[in-house]
């Protein structure tokens, strides 16, 4: 199933509210649902506006998260050039991999589990340089490395903060009682029935926008995947996607890539397949 963002999810629920608006199948006579309407209306702004605010904290923390990873991922690499080509080399496998299995899943404690043993797997690389000099350019790696397992660890932790399930079933109860509410103030008059319409649209634009944020998905496009696709290329690797995300639409490949890898596994799987795709 594709994944629909709010915008899009707002847009396709216009004909259909207007359909009803103009049906109106089922007039619902309410006394006092102007008082109703006012309280969930109330309710529904407290409760959609602190999770908004929430949310948009941990994507920007997450943002920042992952973007500093990748730094220094990037930074790691170029510090094990000077070790020489060989240990160069095996460094960049080791961050293929990482990389690859971080692309199997959002970013959540199943990536961090997932990606433990090719970030350990530096760490025992870097025990074979330990004697070689240059001194501060192996503890610049050593501090790199452990610069990453922090960012690593908070960001699981961060990215494991989601809405329960009571707090979207009162959220949804919310927006239906408003919902119910504004088509028992329907009347034949335009403007009332173009407003009802429009309200009810937006309703459905912040659930799904506090869906979107919840799934770190800001205009369809995941958090920050391109700054990890560059890494790939930065160190001799073609760009990975998982086709699962490609295929759901939570993932996308830019139109200038011209050659990328495709992960054809299940994400997860102990045996990663992959094939190179011509874009």
């Amino acid at each position: 199933m594709k994944y629909i963002s709010a915008t899009k999810g707002a847009l396709i629920t216009l004909p259909l509210f207007t359909i009803l608006v103009l049906l109106d199948p089922v007039r619902i006579d309410l006394p006092s649902v102007e008082i109703i309407l006012t309280i969930s209306t109330f309710l529904f702004a407290i409760m959609s506006g602190f999770y908004i605010s929430r949310l948009d904290t941990r994507y920007d923390q997450l943002r920042s998260l992952v973007a500093s990873e990748d730094a220094h991922i990037l930074s790691l690499y170029k510090i094990a050039q000077l070790f020489g080509a060989p240990f160069a080399k095996r460094i960049a496998n080791h961050i293929d991999l990482y990389l690859i299995r971080s692309y199997d899943f959002p970013i959540s404690h199943y990536a961090y589990k997932n990606t433990a043993q090719h970030y350990l797997a530096l760490w025992d690389e870097a025990r074979t340089i330990k004697s070689q000099q240059p001194q501060t350019a192996y503890q610049n790696f050593l501090g790199l490395l452990a610069n990453m397992e922090h960012e690593r660890n908070t960001s699981s932790t961060v990215a494991a903060e989601r809405l329960s399930i009571a707090q979207w079933a009162m959220l949804i109860l919310l927006a239906i009682n408003i919902l119910v509410s504004m088509f028992g103030l329907l009347t034949p008059n335009w403007y009332i029935q173009l407003s009802i319409i429009l309200f009810a649209s937006i309703l459905v634009l912040i659930i799904l926008l506090i869906r979107d944020l919840q799934n770190l998905m800001i205009g369809q496009t995941a958090l920050l995947e391109e700054s990890g696709q560059e890494v790939l290329e930065f160190i001799g690797k073609k760009r990975y996607y998982q086709q699962v995300f490609l295929d759901n639409g939570m993932s996308r490949v830019p139109s200038h890539v011209k050659e990328y890898r495709l992960g054809i596994h299940e994400p997860g799987a102990k045996k990663i397949k992959i094939k190179v795709v011509k874009n």
